[in-house]
């Protein structure tokens, strides 16, 4: 084996380490709102599939969300006639929102990205339910009390406690 075709072995090892890592981004389709919530549509296994994402971005690179007061997450969500299945909150998707006062998640959420509720300094408690099972880095840093009896790793997440139900 020459060196430019380990080369190209290891290029391709890391493009299929980075797939298998990250199999929401293997098509994406558009970023949309819906009923207030900002939303990247897309396919995963021949499912429509929804991921809750951040508003956008302020000069200064920091995620910009202007969610408020309680949000209900939906199980799924419509869009031009199809239908979206909602699997996850992604990174930042409501950082710094400190208006938001609670947020209820649908049974279905499979995980909740890095700082998705990063500084969220108005939420006091958060109940998870048990189908996420992915919680990124300091997802919940600034909120006092998290739920979860579920079995993702790594807390407390950036919480002050977790209390297992």
């Amino acid at each position: 084996m020459n060196i430019k075709s380990i080369e190209m072995n290891i290029i391709w090892r890391c493009v299929l380490g980075f797939v298998l890592l990250f199999p929401l981004q293997k098509v994406k389709a558009e970023t949309v709102t819906i009923n207030g919530l900002c939303y990247d549509l897309g396919i995963q296994d021949e499912k429509n599939v929804a991921i809750i994402v951040p508003e956008g971005r302020d000069a200064n690179g920091k995620f910009r969300s202007s969610y408020s007061g309680h949000i209900d997450i939906p199980t799924t969500v419509e869009w031009e006639t199809r239908t979206y299945e909602v699997i996850g909150i992604n990174e930042g998707a409501f950082a710094n929102c400190e208006q938001l006062k609670s947020i209820k998640f649908p049974d279905n959420l499979a995980f909740i990205g890095k700082a998705a509720f990063y500084k969220c300094t108005g939420l006091t408690s958060i109940t998870i339910p048990s189908s996420v099972t992915s919680i990124g880095y300091n997802a919940f840093y600034g909120i006092d009390i998290i739920y979860y009896n579920g079995s993702a790793s790594g807390e407390p997440w950036g919480a002050k406690n977790i209390v297992r139900q």
